[in-house]
């Protein structure tokens, strides 16, 4: 690195594929967007918010309040 201290990206991806799902998700600082796939095409979803909730025991996908924030990681994690 020419700049050791020069920020690259600001989250970090990571993904787990078994023989029945596929899970793909983003950590920003303040939130975790996950999205599962069965083999069998379902999908689901969770996001959440960790510096209200850092255990991660309220998914905010349906009415959380946080919209914006969730479109902006979806397009994070490759479909």
């Amino acid at each position: 690195l020419q700049n050791p201290r020069a920020k690259v990206r600001d989250y970090a991806r990571s993904q787990i594929t078994t023989a029945q799902v596929d899970g793909r998700a983003v950590r920003t600082e303040r939130f975790r967007y996950i999205r599962w796939r069965a083999k069998g095409g379902e999908v689901a979803e969770e996001f959440y918010d960790h510096r209200k909730d850092p255990g991660e025991l309220r998914n905010l996908v349906k009415g959380g309040g946080e919209e914006r924030a969730l479109a902006a990681h979806r397009r994070l994690v490759p479909a």
